[in-house]
């Protein structure tokens, strides 16, 4: 998702991705609300291995 490594990259924590996610009211990946730290601790592990996986 887009919106959560570009907030990654601005250096905000877990939570504070999580809170202005769900500020904005975006939902989670299964529609399920609200974002907590889980949630995006585990969208941005799984993007990190899929993108790792494309390079090799």
């Amino acid at each position: 998702m887009v919106r959560v490594r570009e907030l990654h990259g601005q250096g905000l924590s877990l939570k504070a991705i999580s809170e202005v996610l769900n500020a904005e009211g975006v939902p989670t990946p299964m529609g399920r609300a609200p974002w907590g730290k889980s949630h995006v601790d585990r969208l941005l592990h799984t993007q990190h291995a899929r993108r790792v996986s494309h390079m090799e």
